[in-house]
């Protein structure tokens, strides 16, 4: 797998499991500080421009999220592997 590609996962897998640990919560609980997703994923300003164009991945401010297709698309992944 080309290294943006993982890059584009691991974002997703980070923000999946919030997500799914904050499903009972408020909407604003589910999404992850930039600077937090930053210490677990290294170098993802491109990786995370491309889940925010494919409509994968929120940002508000400094703040991401991950959407419904995001999920899909992170459950459909897990499955390949």
């Amino acid at each position: 797998m080309h290294e943006n590609a993982q890059k584009r996962q691991q974002i997703l897998q980070e923000l999946y499991l919030v997500r799914q640990a904050n499903a009972g919560k408020l909407a604003k609980h589910q999404e992850l500080p930039l600077a937090e997703l930053k210490e677990a994923v290294t170098d993802i300003e491109f990786a995370l421009s491309v889940l925010i164009e494919l409509g994968q991945v929120t940002r508000q401010g400094y703040r991401i999220g991950i959407t419904g297709q995001g999920v899909i698309a992170c459950e459909q992944a897990q499955q390949q592997q």
